[in-house]
């Protein structure tokens, strides 16, 4: 009897084993190191260099298996990294490239400056940007023209473009332009910005000073984001929370780095946690804490899959970890 019950605990143990091999992703996601001099194809066992970029890459960005970057502002290269299909896209005329893109398969948005100078007596340079669509089926601009600066990271929702403006003071408004040129204008703090996303009908803009989210269709509910959760401008916030600077929404989820430790205290002291946070009802999972991370953009250091995502974990370092996502999405 003692023998056929271990065979039964063995065989559920086997099983088990079995049915967590089979859970185990098996996708392979391309990825770009910090510096954007090099793709890496990650998955779960491992990682390995596929693809060097030219040195005087000025942007770039990737979907899927379609890289898309910028080497002289002229034209705008896609390389099917699966099969190595190389393709050129004419460039409007331009005086510099932003450096962030938003890649799809077919095409690739990109900021583009335009520098304008008076002739004497005024002398005055104005430096403009628009935000252009380059792909099979041509170069299109789908926003209007703005006082341009080549650090601010923008975003697209359909036909919508969210981007920053200069505001009156020499900080940074948001806009939202829709594809019949509607200019919708959002509450904002008035810092620098540094991650924008879209998810669910809420814009999450990342400042400098804080992260906030508002309505993407008005432009106003605005919202404080915190590693404690979502709060608005009159609610009580809790005693120990860390306001975002760094946070992308993706797929129903918000993904941030935060400073807070696992027991909630507060504290400015590495290592950093990596977690995400439900939208919908702010159930909180963490994913791993990094001594290390230092970056350009959200973009370069965590890579969206189907089953799970990547973070790039140290500066110069390019340790790529592949992280399932929370089986309860």
């Amino acid at each position: 009897m003692k023998r056929a019950i271990s065979l039964i605990i063995a065989a559920v143990l086997v099983l088990s084993l079995a049915g967590c091999a089979a859970e185990k992703p098996s996708e392979k996601l391309y990825c770009m190191s910090h510096e954007r001099e090099a793709v890496w194809l990650v998955d779960a066992n491992g990682s390995e260099k596929v693809f060097e970029l030219p040195e005087d890459v000025l942007t770039a960005g990737i979907c899927g298996s379609r890289l898309w970057y910028t080497e002289d502002g002229a034209a705008l290269v896609r390389v099917d990294l699966a099969d190595g299909t190389r393709e050129e896209f004419e460039l409007p005329e331009n005086s510099g490239v932003g450096y962030f893109m938003i890649a799809e398969e077919d095409a690739a948005y990109v900021s583009l400056c335009t520098v304008r100078t008076e002739e004497a007596p005024n002398y005055k340079v104005e430096v403009k940007g628009a935000i252009f669509r380059v792909g099979a089926d041509g170069t299109e601009p789908v926003t209007g023209e703005y006082d341009w600066n080549e650090t601010l990271p923008f975003a697209v929702d359909g036909g919508s473009v969210y981007h920053a403006v200069f505001g009156w003071n020499s900080t940074t408004g948001l806009v939202r332009e829709d594809a019949d040129g509607t200019v919708t204008e959002f509450d904002w703090p008035g810092f620098p910005l540094i991650c924008l996303s879209v998810d669910g009908g809420r814009v999450f803009a990342c400042w400098m000073a804080g992260c906030r989210s508002y309505d993407a269709a008005t432009g106003g509910d605005e919202k404080i984001e915190t590693s404690a959760g979502t709060f608005s401008a009159e609610d009580a916030l809790p005693d120990e929370y860390v306001e975002l600077t760094d946070a992308q929404a993706h797929d129903g989820w918000l993904y941030f780095w935060t400073y807070r430790n696992p027991d909630s205290s507060v504290t400015i002291k590495k290592p950093m946690l990596f977690m995400a946070r439900r939208i919908s009802d702010e159930k909180a999972v963490e994913y791993t804490k990094c001594d290390d991370v230092g970056f350009y953009a959200f973009e370069n250091v965590v890579t969206f899959g189907e089953q799970g995502f990547v973070i790039n974990g140290g500066y110069q370092k390019n340790e790529f970890r592949y992280f399932p996502y929370y089986s309860g999405k």
